[in-house]
């Protein structure tokens, strides 16, 4: 398994410095790697605009195996935790409906902190 993460600040930059991220750490397939930083950049931003912690971090996460990559955004704040459901995906903004038609699978958990995650085969 390959497993690689990174802390960056809570702030508007954050997306930005996410996308950097996923794009050099070597994990992500070349053929999936616009979906998956488009991905990436919309959690880290939900996570900047939910989080409730403006001077904390971001914790992103990237793992790959067997033939799975996941990734997972974390935020210390509370946030939403049952994305999934279909009402909260219909008045969202477009991305958690990009998460949803782009990865294979995706969810979230909380526990004191938020962490949204997705998986492509």
């Amino acid at each position: 398994m390959q497993v690689s993460e990174t802390r960056i600040p809570s702030d508007p930059g954050a997306p930005a410095a996410a996308r950097r991220f996923v794009a050099e750490v070597g994990i992500v397939p070349t053929d999936r790697l616009a979906d998956v930083v488009l991905l990436v950049s919309e959690l880290t931003a939900n996570a900047v605009k939910h989080g409730g912690n403006p001077s904390g971090t971001i914790a992103v996460r990237i793992s790959r195996s067997r033939g799975a990559l996941r990734v997972a955004v974390e935020n210390p704040g509370p946030g939403l935790v049952d994305l999934t459901a279909r009402p909260r995906l219909q008045g969202s903004g477009m991305g958690l409906r990009l998460v949803d038609r782009l990865s294979s699978r995706w969810g979230s958990e909380g526990d004191g902190t938020t962490v949204v995650w997705f998986e492509i085969d």
